[in-house]
């Protein structure tokens, strides 16, 4: 049968339409892998095979999709991993807690003055990518997957986004690099009156994950005019208390309800060349993120209803 939609829409319902039938049937399911081939025909074996009669999928893929060679994950790996949780945080499934010392470093007293600490306010959306391989610019989901192959409609609407708005990633990435942000199209656990656009980028990465320092992140960035997270300190370390306090209940991204929480990033003037000590310059690196997620927050409250899409604003300018 030639399958010509089959994506899981944001609350939950997969719709399967043939376009050799007028039905379209609602399939509710889970789908560990989804990838989609419009107008070339490929048999099963293109993309797995058997094993001891297990059915094991091919790690490599010799596919073209829109004249393009089709890769599970273009980059080998995660887009984005996870961040790790202050005491107290709401921990979620495959979430971690930090260790004592990166919360002493955060919250309470720096190693030296070569630390320093920028709080953020934390979002509460779709964790995806955009990366430029070869002069391509690539929409990705957070594992890596390519975004129009996700079994979920929004990160479809991503890549629409993405693929219009191609030049502002052009005047950004370098190849080998990638942005990391929040897509904010669709509530997941927190609703927004967005004052911008949908997506927010809070990490430029390169090669696996080596985050660029923060000033050149921010530096970087304004060549695309994309949003980022508010900064609420930069500098000292801030105590969770703290930094709640200069969330406020609402933070500054136009959430109607409680603002999901706070992203500590740690980053540390390291020497250029120990043996010549300072005279040989530092340089900085960003050394740890620690993150406070608001206890009773619920993930995904919103994706089990029918989908609710935030307010936003686009530039009239682009």
């Amino acid at each position: 049968m030639d399958l010509d939609e089959m994506l899981k829409t944001p609350h939950g319902k997969a719709t399967t339409v043939a376009a050799d039938t007028v039905a379209a049937d609602e399939w509710d399911g889970y789908i560990a892998e989804f990838i989609k081939i419009d107008g070339t025909k490929y048999s099963a074996s293109d993309f797995g095979e058997f094993k001891n009669e297990v059915w094991v999928p091919k790690t490599s893929l010799s596919l073209t999709y829109g004249g393009h060679k089709l890769d599970r994950k273009p980059l080998g790996h995660k887009s984005y991993g996870h961040i790790a949780h202050l005491q107290g945080s709401r921990i979620g499934p495959g979430d971690h807690k930090c260790h004592e010392g990166q919360k002493d470093i955060a919250c309470l007293k720096t190693r030296d003055k070569y630390d320093r600490v920028i709080v953020q306010e934390k979002l509460d959306g779709s964790n995806v990518g955009v990366a430029r391989i070869d002069d391509e610019i690539i929409a990705l989901s957070r594992s890596g997957y390519l975004a129009d192959s996700s079994p979920f409609l929004i990160h479809h609407f991503f890549d629409a986004w993405v693929k219009k708005n191609r030049g502002r990633f052009v005047n950004v990435l370098q190849n080998g690099e990638r942005i990391c942000g929040e897509w904010l199209l669709v509530a997941h656990g927190t609703r927004y009156e967005l004052p911008h656009e949908p997506f927010v980028v809070f990490d430029l990465m390169r090669n696996k994950h080596n985050r660029v320092p923060f000033d050149e992140f921010l530096s970087r960035i304004v060549l695309g005019e994309f949003v980022t997270p508010t900064i609420l300190s930069d500098g000292p370390p801030v105590s969770i208390e703290r930094a709640l306090s200069l969330l406020g209940d609402f933070g500054y991204h136009g959430a109607i309800e409680k603002a999901e929480g706070v992203v500590w990033r740690v980053e540390r003037s390291r020497l250029l060349d120990r043996n010549k000590g300072n005279s040989g310059g530092r340089q900085p690196i960003v050394d740890f993120l620690v993150k406070y997620v608001r206890p009773d927050k619920k993930d995904g409250k919103y994706l089990k209803e029918q989908a609710i899409y935030n307010q936003h604003t686009q530039p009239t300018n682009r």
